[in-house]
């Protein structure tokens, strides 16, 4: 017999010890990069190794949080945090055909979805599974009894009085770890996933009292490595980051030293000790005061100067390159991350916004629909006492089609219903049916 769910006797989840080799190497990137207040602008590649150190450490959540003053990193999140719930979502009946009571439910859910905040709640949590991977959000019915809280929230009037509900509140995941887990049995449903959450150490909840968020599922044993939440893509884009900011410090050091002034004289006489101080003052004030108005007067029989210049061709190319590829590991467009217009013949950039739609139409799906489905059973306890299975939802899509386009694809259909009618395959109703659906049209509104 398979002992019961104790308290959480996964690894151990101890502070991260940073080496002072790593200190030093971090140090020199924000020296190089000649930005002292920006520790996330200089991060190394070195640096990854810090957030996580192996299984049975924990996630560097004050590293991750500096994270957020890096550029880059904060655009990249943000940009898809704010795509994932901008448009938000759209209110719906399975069927499609919502009776008068339905239609009621449906026009309160609405404004409960304003009143509580639910879109910024959704936003917030998204750019939560960004920078750290997932985050809780608490379901506030009033009650701040521990005994209480320790208890499943069911749905039932006794558990969730009707009008109970206060407000959803976000909790970051660094102020909560795991309390009640079961390691021992991986076939129980709950292997490796937290019964209760302890908020800041000591308030023991059960996990049905939150909303939960995560950046996706990790193989068991480095659940706790990473506070049974999912990977930061904050962590994923760093060594991209980084190689950015080295490639683009080494392309700045090259434009200010591309040019090379070389004096050439009698280096005997410099290895020797021999070099005067009126040579040395020459040299010096070549150094301070070179311009391309200048005048170098040197002796014609023992000294030269040349100019040797490093090119630069290819140097924008490669700059670019690294910047892409931070765009790509975000899976967002160049165009829509940095502003910057595509080139080339033809090129509008339209394949690559579908493409980011169609992955932001896949985070959705991820990491909100199933929080976002309770949050509405809740809405619905909260209003109307009961579950109405019927009710819910669908995201809106990121790029409407303009009314043209709509009416070009409707016309198309109802050609097509036409032919159907007269080829006897369907009858004028259910061509009439169809019709109706066509948003072109409006016919549902006129009659």
């Amino acid at each position: 017999m398979t002992s019961p769910p104790s308290a959480c006797d996964c690894p151990e989840r101890r502070p991260l010890s940073v080496s002072p080799a790593l200190i030093r190497r971090l140090a020199e990137d924000r020296a190089l990069l000649g930005d002292a207040r920006s520790g996330a602008a200089g991060l190394s590649c070195a640096a990854t190794e810090s957030l996580v150190e192996g299984i049975g450490g924990s996630v560097n959540y004050p590293l991750l949080a500096g994270l957020c003053r890096n550029g880059l990193i904060r655009a990249g999140i943000d940009t898809v945090a704010h795509a994932m719930t901008s448009e938000w979502i759209r209110l719906t009946c399975l069927g499609g055909h919502p009776d008068e009571t339905q239609r009621a439910k449906l026009a309160s859910l609405e404004t409960a979805l304003g009143a509580f905040g639910l879109q910024d709640v959704f936003a917030e949590a998204a750019r939560m599974i960004g920078y750290f991977g997932g985050c809780l959000v608490f379901i506030d019915t009033g009650t701040s009894d521990p005994d209480v809280l320790r208890l499943p929230l069911d749905h039932h009037p006794l558990s969730f009085p009707k009008g109970a509900l206060q407000r959803f509140t976000l909790i970051e995941p660094g102020t909560v770890s795991p309390g009640v887990c079961d390691t021992r049995n991986p076939l129980s449903e709950d292997y490796y996933r937290p019964v209760t959450w302890k908020i800041a150490g000591t308030l023991e909840v059960h996990r049905s009292r939150f909303l939960y968020f995560s950046a996706g599922d990790l193989p068991a044993r480095i659940r706790p490595s990473y506070n049974f939440f999912g990977v930061p893509m904050a962590e994923v884009a760093l060594d991209y980051v980084a190689h950015f900011t080295e490639t683009r410090a080494a392309a700045a050091r090259l434009l200010t030293k591309f040019s090379r002034l070389i004096f050439k004289t009698n280096m005997n006489d410099v290895l020797s000790g021999g070099l005067g101080t009126d040579m040395e003052r020459r040299i010096q004030y070549a150094i301070d005061h070179w311009t391309n108005d200048d005048l170098f007067i040197i002796d014609k029989e023992d000294e030269d100067v040349i100019k040797v210049e490093s090119t630069l061709g290819g140097v924008t190319e490669i700059v670019r390159q690294s910047l892409e590829m931070v765009a790509a590991i975000f899976r967002v467009p160049v165009m829509k991350l940095l502003g910057i217009s595509p080139s080339g013949l033809n090129a509008t950039g339209d394949a690559d916004l579908r493409n980011f739609h169609e992955n932001v139409g896949h985070l959705q799906e991820k990491q909100l629909n199933a929080p976002l489905e309770k949050a509405l059973d809740v809405l619905q306890l909260h209003l109307f006492g009961e579950i109405d299975p019927a009710l819910t939802f669908e995201w809106r899509p990121l790029e409407e089609q303009n009314e043209a386009e709509l009416a070009r694809i409707d016309e198309l259909a109802a050609r097509t219903l036409a032919l159907g009618v007269e080829a006897g395959a369907i009858t004028a109703q259910e061509m009439r049916a169809a019709l109706m659906k066509m948003p072109s049209l409006r016919l549902d509104s006129a009659l």
